[in-house]
């Protein structure tokens, strides 16, 4: 679709508007930050425990489907 001349004039005024309300309506100071209280952190001391994952098996792997 090809832009006229009369419909890029008029998308270029529509956006000078809405810049200018932007401008006109944009707020007086500008908002403060405010600190957050800081969260509390339920902490765990760490032990020490031996893992062995491993599980033994017998039996014969077969595929899902044959080649």
């Amino acid at each position: 679709m090809e832009l006229t001349r009369p419909r890029q004039v008029l998308i270029l005024l529509l956006l000078t508007a809405i810049a200018l309300l932007l401008l006109i309506i944009q707020p007086a100071e500008e908002p403060a930050l405010r600190s957050l209280a800081p969260s509390p952190v339920l902490v765990k001391p760490a032990s020490r425990a031996d893992l062995y994952p491993q599980r033994l098996v017998s039996g014969h792997l077969q595929p899902v489907r044959r080649a």
